[in-house]
């Protein structure tokens, strides 16, 4: 995720509450959640040395946004008919790139309102390598490999139902030198189609029984996916899972959710990780310290949670941040 200074994430206190499916009312979810579950090889994929950190404009960002592309098409996802196949190109950034960034994007189409769009999106970019004779690579497991792992399971849940609205799943780079992935795109979009954003980020380690969502003042998605994680089992659940006003710093305008959220549109972020966490930005943020069923786990709830949302019965307010 990107920083403050030198583009690091500084957290003060984010954690996740793990949930046990076992004895949870499923009633209308049990055979999608049965479907298998790739989260390992995902992560595994991409957080491997071959992929070389994944910097953006690099020979690893581009292994990277192959291997996701064909995850998506694999899944069942169609790509955008404007797009090179699965891939938004918005340019190289700097002299040295190697390669034009690259964001990946699949899409699920709607049934009844096909023009109205739903983003869930992650940063697949790391912070790339550097020259050792020991351990040279900087994996981003947790940071961000957990949270692109998480987008892609969720997709492979949705593409089993049928929902109302067109959802996009979208994988940027260029977040860490400064959200130029999805400011690129939130650059191209007609804002009025957009109905929210849901962006994932370091969800693979936790400390505390609490998973936050950050920019809540701005809009009511946190109200309406607690409650429908309330209807839906009131015992696991509660009335508040998703908690806003992270002790965090700017964790609504540093993540690749604010620009969408600069065009008024209804865009957060889930995270699980807090900015003490010791394998930020190192090179030992490697897929043996992630707990792997944390993440399946969130997946599913983010899947009933976001039901009225995808289903378009419920109208989000708009707030245009400055």
């Amino acid at each position: 995720m990107k920083g403050l200074s030198s583009f690091s994430l500084m957290f003060n206190a984010l954690a996740f509450v793990f949930i046990s499916f076992e004895t949870t009312a499923q009633t209308n979810y049990d055979s999608i959640f049965l479907s298998p579950v790739n989260i390992h090889h995902y992560v595994s994929a991409l957080a491997h040395d071959s992929m070389q950190g994944r910097a953006t404009g690099t020979e690893g960002m581009m292994k990277a946004a192959h291997f996701i592309a064909q995850q998506m098409k694999a899944i069942g996802l169609q790509p955008l008919q404007s797009n090179d196949g699965y891939f938004h190109r918005y340019g190289k950034l700097s002299f040295w790139d190697k390669y034009e960034a690259i964001n990946v994007i699949g899409v699920l189409p709607g049934t009844t309102k096909p023009e109205e769009y739903v983003i869930f999106s992650a940063h697949y970019d790391h912070i790339g390598k550097i020259k050792s004779k020991k351990d040279s690579v900087f994996n981003g497991a947790n940071d961000n490999a957990s949270g692109t792992a998480l987008l892609l399971q969720l997709a492979s849940y949705f593409v089993q139902t049928k929902p109302e609205r067109t959802i996009l799943f979208i994988a940027f780079s260029g977040e860490e030198l400064g959200l130029k992935g999805s400011e690129a795109y939130a650059a191209e979009i007609d804002e009025f189609k957009i109905r929210a954003v849901i962006n994932f980020d370091m969800v693979g380690r936790a400390h505390k029984k609490t998973v936050y969502m950050s920019g809540t003042e701005y809009g009511d998605v946190q109200t309406v996916m607690n409650k429908e994680l309330h209807q839906f089992n009131k015992e696991k659940f509660g009335k508040n899972y998703f908690r806003g006003n992270a002790p965090v710093v700017q964790f609504f305008s540093r993540s690749d959710n604010y620009p969408f959220a600069q065009k008024g549109i209804p865009a957060h972020t889930i995270s699980a990780t807090p900015d003490n966490d010791v394998y930020y930005h190192q090179l030992k943020d490697e897929l043996s310290t992630l707990d792997l069923e944390l993440i399946h786990e969130l997946t599913k709830t983010l899947f009933i949670a976001v039901q009225p949302i995808v289903n378009g019965n419920t109208k989000l307010r708009r707030i245009r941040v400055d």
